[in-house]
Parts: structure tokens; sequence; C-alpha cells
């Protein structure tokens, strides 16, 4: 046994010694025309597995090759990576003929054609095309050209970018092939601290010496499986992966292999007591206690100010700079949409509860801190990273309890982010005497599904060229409200919420010319987020239907100021390819009208991981069709259907009323979560649903 463990250590050793690289060396080898790692060995393999043979491609390997270090005192990583793969039919040819890359430094590319010829490509032969991309940087499109079955292509590139601490890295070991061999490699300079570990069966890291004394970890894989498509799935759960970071040495240290409660504590209370006052926090604390312990001057509510606290904060943060620039920067905002500096906003509103309590001893409220870990994350066991965490705060006034965190542009504050519904979470007591807090664990709570819906009602008229036409009345609660953001038109919202704080300020110009473009540019950008939110509805109706046109379209209410509170609508269009004429009969295909529906495949009926939802959801319509003339409807029975279990339902009928056809639906997600052992339950709700999607009515013509 201890033979076997020294081959193994040996082999270990002399795997990664026969590869060593740094960062000047790739460089220099990808600039002469030379793919990174030639010297690796799983780069000369070129059969692959019988097993492996009815697949659309293999992946015979895939190196990377990631180094923190400093370059002129300032510190960034470089990031390697290789790829062989070997195409077996036209629909690999179809993914692989464009690549998409971001940043990219340096490229190569070799295709391997069955009878042993090469053809290279640098990058400007391979004709790049810039596209924008939702990221920091813009994508880069490479056209590879002339790919065939059984060719190999070979490809390397390598990224170079600034540091940035505490970032969120994870290094999956599956992919949409299967894969032969990989090897991840992490090379860490002079102060830089690594935080890694691996997850769901993935291999542990190894660690080796280089030859200039650098700290280099290693992995090693092969022989993986394809990772199969899910649905309501968590690849973060059940995908063998690898966390890796690092920080450098002036940064917050990340834990080194696992974030405890002790680490979770700990920063937070680092940042949550660091000073505001360059970010104005002073100043829109003290606007905020101004304005509302003035408004308030007797007992309430506590949760009505917090309320309306909330609501301050989140027009200072999210508006004051509209009037300086002419535009909104959210210089104060993520990409995630979340505040950038969300522990001043939770500071903030922690000093408006501890003053509230000063000014009114009879309205008391206990003041907890929360720290989350985002559900897509698993538990505490799993975390590692501080940004897999969300932080806030809760409130508990008499028997009642409300948490706040921290908001994006039209959040509400009695809505815990879904992100964190049902989530692990640590709830922190500070006492009175400012000796160690209590810390204990909690589960946060999660919201119902007719919290969360949106309800649709549809007014429908058979045009002559046999278009419908859709009168529409929409109301969407809960989370659902965030997928419609984009019909809020901001620079409206910054005057009306302006007064209402008494913080709008008109134009102001020297001269009547400056005025006048400054006025122009405010109607400008009030057109723009116009248009964008028409074309945003046209988008979402072109996702399930052939739209003939969109007419009009009219916001009835925000639902920004309450949850419970919907975002209400109402717009006219027409679409195609409902309605069709079987003889002298019209054909109504209803069922299209909830939009496509999952068909599962044989294999989908098996589930081997748990289920996954957002968040627990309803959806319901209401179909009216003004039957034409002359008609009568055959048929309705069919569009009875009733299914409903612990996990979801799908329910519907048809009905006659008034000369109109009247369809309701209704389709349910009870949670967030549900065990594999229940997939079957779910698997009859989304076979009705798919079932209704093929329901047709037939308006059989009156002889």
């Amino acid at each position: 046994m201890k033979k076997l463990l020294l081959i193994v250590l040996f082999c270990a050793f002399n795997i990664l010694g026969f590869s060593q690289f740094d960062t000047e060396k790739i460089i220099r080898i990808t600039s002469n025309d030379s793919l990174m790692f030639e010297d690796d060995s799983i780069f000369q393999v070129s059969e692959i597995p019988d097993k492996w043979k009815n697949e659309s491609a293999v992946i015979i390997a895939i190196e990377s090759y990631t180094e923190r270090k400093i370059r002129k005192t300032y510190p960034y990583y470089f990031y390697g990576y290789r790829e062989r793969v070997k195409l077996l039919d036209n629909a690999a040819i179809l993914d692989y003929s464009e690549l998409e890359l971001v940043n990219v430094s340096g490229f190569l590319l070799k295709v391997i054609k069955p009878d042993g010829s090469v053809k290279k490509y640098n990058y400007s032969e391979l004709k790049p095309s810039i596209a924008p991309s939702e990221g920091e940087y813009p994508l880069t499109k490479l056209a590879i050209p002339n790919l065939e079955p059984n060719d190999i292509i070979d490809f390397c590139y390598y990224q170079e970018f600034p540091y940035e601490g505490n970032r969120k890295n994870y290094f999956f070991l599956v992919h949409e092939y299967p894969i032969m061999h990989q090897k991840l490699v992490f090379t860490m300079g002079a102060l830089f601290y690594p935080s890694f570990n691996s997850y769901n069966g993935a291999p542990k890291m190894m660690l080796e010496e280089d030859s200039k004394k650098r700290k280099v970890y290693v992995l090693f894989d092969k022989e993986r499986d394809k990772h199969t498509d899910l649905y309501f799935d968590n690849i973060y759960s059940n995908t063998p992966m690898v966390k890796f970071n690092s920080t450098y040495y002036d940064d917050y240290r990340l834990p080194s292999s696992k974030l405890s409660q002790q680490d979770a504590y700990d920063y937070f209370n680092f940042r949550f007591n660091r000073k505001y006052d360059e970010l104005s926090g002073i100043n829109i604390l003290n606007s905020a206690q101004r304005y509302f312990f003035n408004k308030y001057k007797t007992d309430f509510n506590p949760y009505t100010l917090l309320d309306e606290c909330y609501y301050f904060f989140r027009y200072k943060f999210f508006f004051e700079d509209y009037n300086k620039s002419g535009k909104y920067t959210y210089i104060w905002q993520l990409s995630d949409g979340k505040v950038a500096y969300d522990f001043d906003f939770l500071e903030l509103m922690r000093k408006i509860g501890t003053t509230q309590n000063s000014k009114n001893k009879n309205n008391l409220l206990s003041i907890n801190s929360i720290v989350a870990i985002q559900r897509l994350y698993g538990g505490f066991d799993d975390a590692l990273f501080y940004k897999e965490l969300l932080y806030g705060l809760e409130f508990k006034y008499k028997d009642s309890i409300k948490y706040y965190f921290p908001f994006s542009r039209h959040s509400t504050a009695d809505c815990i982010p879904y992100i964190i519904e049902g989530s692990d979470a640590y709830r922190i007591k500070y006492a009175e005497d400012k000796s160690a807090p209590e810390i204990e664990q909690i589960k946060l709570p999660i919201s119902k599904y007719n919290d969360n819906q949106i309800n649709s009602e549809l007014f429908l008229e058979i045009n002559s060229d046999n278009t419908l036409l859709i009168k529409r009345n929409v109301k969407v609660k809960g989370h659902f409200k965030e997928d419609y953001e984009n019909l809020i038109i901001e620079p409206e919202l910054d005057k009306i919420e302006g007064e209402t704080y008494g913080m709008y300020k008109e134009p102001y110009a020297h001269t009547k010319n400056e005025l006048n473009e400054k006025k122009r540019k405010i109607k400008a950008s009030i057109d723009e987020f116009k248009k964008k939110r028409i074309d945003f509805m046209k988008f979402l109706i072109e996702e399930d239907f052939q739209m003939v046109s969109y007419d009009t379209l009219e916001i009835l209410k925000d639902g920004r100021f309450k949850n419970p509170d919907a975002l209400e609508f109402r717009d006219v269009f027409a679409i195609k390819d409902i309605i069709k004429t079987v003889g002298s009969n019209i054909l109504f295909e209803v069922g299209k009208l909830i939009g496509p529906q999952i068909q599962l495949k044989e294999s989908e009926y098996q589930r081997t991981y748990d289920v996954f939802f957002d968040y627990p959801n309803s959806y319901n319509y209401t179909f009216v069709l003004n039957i034409p003339n002359g008609y009568t409807p055959e048929g309705l029975d069919q569009l009875n259907l009733n299914v409903d279990n612990e996990t979801s339902s799908f329910i519907s009928k048809g009905k006659i009323e008034d000369n109109k056809l009247v369809v309701e639906v209704s389709c349910i997600l009870k949670n967030n979560y549900e065990s594999k052992e229940k997939w079957p339950q779910i698997v009859k709700t989304i076979e009705a649903a798919f079932d209704f999607s093929q329901k047709t009515v037939l308006l059989k013509k009156i002889q």
C-alpha cells in the first residue's frame, strides 16, 4: 500500500513537472505560432473511446492556467486556455464553427483533418467580429471555416485582466460533450492568498512548488460523461466543480477552504461598521430624519417610518445624480441591480431604527442583522466566497417581524429577495452592553404562490384576414414585477418622487438656450425610455407568437411601494397563426395562447436530482372570444383539465357566456423546491400544461 501511494505521488509530481508554465512563456509560445501546453501528452491524443463514438463530439483535452502576479506594482491575473475536440457530426460542427471569446489577448487554432493534414489559423485569419456583451468587455466572434465530421480542432487563447478581489470564480468539470482529460492549474505569486475547495465529487487540488518557488495548485480529472441539461436544475448543487479565488495582501482575506460562521460575522461586522461619510451618508440620513420625524410627531407603527425611509433612500441613491448629469448613470449600482454600497444602506436603516426607539419609547423595535447564503449555492457548509452571501436587517415590533434588504430600482420594502427565500441565515443579536453578540442559524421565510402572480385577461376578436386582435389587461405581483422593470419610465419617476420628498428641482440654466437644451435632453430621455419599453413588450410577445402589430400600451399602476400592490398595464396587439380556416369552419388554436410549454422526453421522466424553482408562483389567464355571427363552438369539454397535487396544479375550463367563449386557465407552482421523489407529481402538471397548449376549438358554421 505504501508503494502504491509513492507511485501515485511520484506520477503526480512528474505530470506537473514537465508542464510548468508561466505568463511570459505562454505569451511567447502563442506569439511564435505554437500552441501552449504543447509538451502535455494529453494534447497528442487523436483517438476517442468506443463508448463515446455515438456522441456529437468528444473533448479530448482541456487545460487552463491561471496566474496571479504583480505587474509594475499592480496586481493582475492571467488566464490561458487550450482545448482539443473531435467533431463527430454536423451538430457539433455547427456548435464549433463560431467561437465566442471575451477580452482575448492572443489566439491560435489548428484543424487536423482525418487524413492527418493540418491547417493553422491565427486571430486575424479568422476575421474576428466584435459584438456587445452584457459584461464589462465586448464579445469577439471567430468563424472557423470548412469543418467536416471527424475533424479535430485544437485551439488556445490567453487573457489578461486587472485583479479584482473577492470575486466568485467557479470551474465546472462537465460540458455538453464528454471530456477525456482535463487539467486546471493555479499559480500564486507573492502576496496572494488562495481560497479553494472541491464540490459534488470533484477531485481535490494538489499543491506543488514551481522553479520560482511559487505555490502551484493543480487538479487532474478524466473520463467525464457529458452534462445533461435538466429542467429546474441547480448546477451548483449537483455538478462537479471547483471554487478557486485569491486575495491580495491588502484585501479583506477570503477563508482558505470554507466560510465559517465566524468568517461571516467578522466580514459583516467589518463592512457594517465602516465609515460612510465620503458617500454622503450623513447628509442622506439627516435629510430622512428631518423629513420623516417632522411628519410623524406622535406615536405610530414604526414599520410605517421604516418603509417610508426605505423608499426615500431608494430615491436618493438612484435619482439624485440625474439633475447633474442629464442621464441615469447609476454610479451606486452593481451589475446585479443592487446598491453598490449596500452596507451603507443597512447602516442608514439601522440608525433610523435606533433613532425611532429613542423618540418613541412605547414603540420599541428589536433590531438584528441577517447574513444569508444565496439559495443557489446551497447551505453554509457549501459557502466559500463572501459574494455568495446577502446581508440585511430584521426588525421585530410586538409580534411581527419584517426584513429589509438592499434595494434595486423598483424593489419594495416588504419583500425578501427570492434568491434567499428559504435559505440558511445567521441572525446576529447585539447585546445592549456591547458584549459579544448572540448568533443563531435560522431559515428565512418563503413567499406563497399567490404572492407572485401574473393575472392576464385577454379579449379576442377574429379579424377578416384571420389575424387575432388582442386587448389585454395584466396585473403583475410579487417577484414577477422584477421581470417588468423596463415598463417604468424613470425620468418621470424622478420628478414625481422628487416632488413628494421636496427635492426635485426644475432644470436651471443661465441662458434661455441652455435651459431649452436641458429640457430637450429630458424629453429625449423620456422618449428613449418609451421606445425601449415598447421594444421590450414586442420582444416578450415575439418570444411566444408571430406578432402582426403592437398598437398601444398604457401603464395603470407601477406597484413600486407595497409588495402586494400589482404592476398593472393594458395593451393592444395582433398576432397570427392562431386562427385557421377549415372549409367553411374556423379552427381556434386556443391552447397556443398560454405560450409554448415543456414537452418531456422519455429520458426526462426519471429524475436523479432535486427540483429548484425561482419562487412559488401562479399564472392565471382568462380568454374571452367574441364568437363570430353564424358560428357555434364545439368540443369545449376537452378544455376542462384538472391536475392538483402538493407540488403544483394545472386547471382549465371552457364555457359559453353571452355568446362569448370564455376559457380560464390557472397554473401554480406551490413551492420553490421539491425533492426528486416528488418529480412524478410535477410531471403530471407539466403534461397537463402541454396537453392544453395543443387544444383547439372548432367554430362550426351554422347551416
